[in-house]
């Protein structure tokens, strides 16, 4: 009947959340379009989707940290062995963020794609840390030295760890072909996660175990055994 308009209008290679700001301060500014107009469309729906879902990822973790270390101690038998598959944890999603960074100027990612990253690197890394650390506790427990039992699990559990993140991050990197920003960033992201925590696993944790090792695996045995065998 004549009241409205409709503008559609299509984007290029933007920064997605800026375009929209910017868009929306320019509105706010006509005083004719300011209580008169709306946006919609899929840029915009994604802007307002990213910033709500980010917000609602920062309270779960909010929430859910206190537990996982809980968990972790209980688990790992240990402060410092259950602060191990935290240390992984950052350890990956910062190498995984500074890959994604450097990706950022050749293609654009989803914000959504962090959610798969912190998602992949606490479980990944306390899965593998679970794995190695398990491993070393029993060559050690056996009576072999740091260095013996390190050997014994590279050559064992590190291999199973290798061989996990590989299939993993293949399986992951798969999504990369695919033409949504959506899919393609979640396979790009998961892909780098998967392989840095496995890097963590083989590379740092083996550091850790050389310096820590003795004290990881004497705290177990005494949660184990209770105080009487002190």
């Amino acid at each position: 009947n004549g009241s409205l308009t409709t503008v559609v209008a299509t984007v290029g290679a933007v920064d997605e959340q800026k375009a929209v700001t910017a868009l929306q301060k320019a509105i706010a500014a006509q005083p004719s379009l300011k209580a008169n107009t709306w946006l919609g469309g899929p840029t915009v729906a994604g802007v307002q989707i990213a910033g709500v879902s980010s917000q609602d990822l920062g309270r779960a973790e909010l929430y859910a940290l206190p537990f996982l270390v809980l968990l972790l101690f209980f688990v790992f038998r240990g402060l410092r062995a259950a602060a191990v598959p935290l240390v992984g944890a950052v350890f990956a999603i910062a190498v995984t963020l500074g890959v994604m960074g450097l990706a950022l100027v050749v293609v654009p990612l989803s914000i959504f794609a962090l959610n798969l990253v912190i998602a992949l690197g606490i479980g990944l890394s306390v899965d593998f840390s679970l794995l190695i650390i398990s491993r070393f506790r029993e060559e050690f427990g056996r009576g072999a030295s740091i260095e013996t039992a390190l050997a014994t699990v590279r050559r064992t559990a590190g291999h199973t760890v290798v061989f996990s993140s590989l299939t993993i991050a293949a399986a992951l990197a798969i999504l990369a072909v695919f033409p949504e920003r959506f899919v393609y960033s979640m396979g790009i992201a998961g892909a780098i996660v998967v392989l840095a925590a496995g890097a963590f696993a083989i590379l740092v944790l083996p550091a850790i175990l050389t310096v820590f090792g003795e004290r990881i695996t004497r705290r177990a045995a005494i949660s184990v055994a209770g105080p009487e065998s002190e």
